[in-house]
């Protein structure tokens, strides 16, 4: 068998090698080979290092599914743990679901060297294993992601670059040392690689590396005020309670489907208007007011599709103005002017989208009332707009009408904001808010309001986080759902209609992956897809989680 690995610019060079790896067989590679197993059963082989740069560090075994059967795969990301010296062997268990189908397996291999340190600036939750991580996973759209930047180094302190293993990784040197750009071209997988010297050359030998993932933007669920709406697996966009355009007298437990004129990746939900991402990364439009982007300022009781702006992965929408980020890490905004919420200094309102000109290289967005957030791949946090009660996190009370660092707070990786409130997530899963805090939705323990960042008393370990109206809702590592602030109409979901300043759980919602929260109501999206709901919702106070009726959500 001939087998051929994946090609490659300026990184390590392609590998012929023959292979006999199959069943029991055993499989002898050398450091810096990169191998594709295409066609490999249930079974195992053995790895033993051979040549004369053969002492490994690390063989990664990674699993796909194979391009011509359907099923699934066992195994990703496995790592064989431990030293591996000429000489030595180890087990290499391949797991397919079901056993008859095959696979393609590939096989890294690092050398053994300098202790190298290849992190990315900017961390990120994996939405699998609850971890806290390097910047994996990267929205494309188009033929561009947004960007993640990695640092590199060494100890001791040799030449060390990063390195591309193939066309659709575009990684660029910034200015400081050690200090990547990276962006990735399709979805699925692609690796970094950390070698040894100062260029990628053909002969490189890898001593570490990230594999990342080219995936789908957008949300799939997203709430405000009397409504949500959830992605559906099938591209659907479902409205849950009274959605902008939707109005019903008696919305329908299960909600109604958005007539959309094509499938849905990510939503988002604004005061009186609402926004769905595009397969593609067009924008749909709903709703009424400035914040639509269709150029005409009219109600749409039906989405439109927004001329011009492309290559869409995410979508915020905050009280009569909307923000999108595209693919390369530009921001975009318009609808009203007012209190600097467009972060330009516009003179009057923008009906069709705008550049953010002070922006780039996001990674991160969230709307507010009349403000908003930012997150840029270096980790700094943004934020401009209306400031009446301290929601920018500047330590002042003032409209600032263009995006300004907020200072005091690191390691940022998830962004939330309502009315009158803003709160992010750390990479330690610590979550910090700032704004009005009338009703405890700090989780801080006291409801005094701030204007600079106040860190959550009883919460920790949180791995996802949205804020309501006046509450917040937060995610642990092992999916438990905690909540603080506003009870009165139940969007704690304790079963009680009481206000609480420190975090309560969730009745009954153990596996929680996604939460958004509105004006008085809460939803939950859990691990198998089922979409849960408490708060006011369907004319009635639903106290504890229920099940929504609808097809399953699309998980991120």
């Amino acid at each position: 068998m001939t087998l051929t690995n994946r090609s490659a610019r300026a990184a390590v060079a392609p590998v012929i090698i023959p292979v006999n790896a199959i069943g029991n067989e055993a499989l002898s590679v050398m450091a810096g080979q990169r191998v594709a197993l295409p066609r490999v059963d249930l079974g195992y082989g053995k790895v033993t290092p051979s040549g004369p740069q053969a002492a490994l560090q690390s063989v990664a075994i990674e699993v796909r599914r194979h391009p011509e059967r359907s099923a699934s795969i066992a195994g990703w990301g496995w790592k064989v743990p431990g030293l591996l010296r000429p000489g030595e062997s180890r087990e290499v268990v391949v797991s397919v679901v079901p056993s008859a189908a095959t696979a393609e397996v590939a096989l890294m291999v690092t050398q053994q060297g300098p202790d190298v340190q290849l992190a990315s600036m900017v961390q990120q939750v994996d939405p699998e294993t609850r971890q806290v991580g390097n910047y994996r996973r990267l929205a494309v759209a188009g033929a561009r992601s947004v960007p993640a930047y990695y640092e590199v180094s060494a100890t001791p302190d040799v030449p060390v670059v990063l390195c591309a293993s193939d066309n659709n990784t575009n990684v660029r040197a910034l200015g400081v040392p050690g200090r990547y750009r990276v962006e990735v071209t399709t979805r699925g997988s692609h690796l970094l690689l950390a070698v040894l010297g100062s260029t990628c050359s053909d002969n490189a030998v890898p001593l570490a590396f990230v594999e990342l993932f080219g995936v789908e933007g957008g949300r799939p669920l997203a709430a405000r005020e009397a409504y949500g709406l959830a992605v559906l697996e099938g591209g659907q966009v479902q409205a849950l309670g009274r959605a902008p355009g939707l109005e019903s007298a008696t919305p329908p437990k299960g909600g109604v489907r958005v007539p959309l004129p094509g499938r849905a990746v990510g939503v988002a939900a604004g005061y009186q208007h609402a926004l769905a991402i595009l397969e593609g990364g067009r924008i749909a439009a709903w709703g009424t007011g400035s914040g639509l982007g269709d150029g005409t300022g009219k109600r749409q009781d039906h989405p439109v599709v927004l001329p011009g702006l492309k290559d869409v992965v995410d979508v915020a929408a905050g009280q009569s103005f909307s923000l999108a980020l595209q693919a390369g890490g530009a921001v975009y905004s318009w609808g009203d002017a007012r209190d600097g919420r467009l972060g330009v200094n516009a003179g009057k309102d923008q009906l069709a989208p705008a550049l953010i000109p002070s922006l780039s290289d996001v990674v991160a967005i969230a709307a507010g009332g009349s403000h908003s957030l930012a997150l840029t791949a270096d980790g700094t946090l943004w934020t401009w707009g209306y400031n009446g009660s301290g929601q920018l996190g500047l330590g002042h009370t003032n409209t600032v009408a263009t995006p300004t660092k907020v200072t005091g707070i690191k390691g940022v990786i998830a962004l939330t904001a309502s009315t009158s409130d803003s709160a992010v997530l750390t990479r330690q899963g610590e979550v910090w808010s700032w704004g009005r805090n009338y009703l405890g939705n700090f989780a801080s323990g006291h409801r005094d309001s701030s204007n600079l960042p106040v860190k959550a008393g009883n919460v920790s370990g949180v791995v996802a986080l949205s804020l309501g109206s006046q509450h917040l809702l937060a995610i642990g590592q092992v999916g438990q759902i905690m909540a603080a602030g506003s009870g009165g109409q139940g969007e704690l979901g304790n079963g009680q209609q009481n206000d609480a300043s420190a975090a309560v759980a969730v009745s009954e919602l153990k596996d929680g992956v996604v939460v958004a929260g509105g004006g008085g109501l809460s939803f939950a999206l859990d691990r198998a897809g089922h979409l849960f709901v408490w708060g006011r919702y369907d004319s009635r106070l639903v106290l504890t989680p229920v099940q929504v009726p609808v097809d399953a959500v699309r998980r991120p």
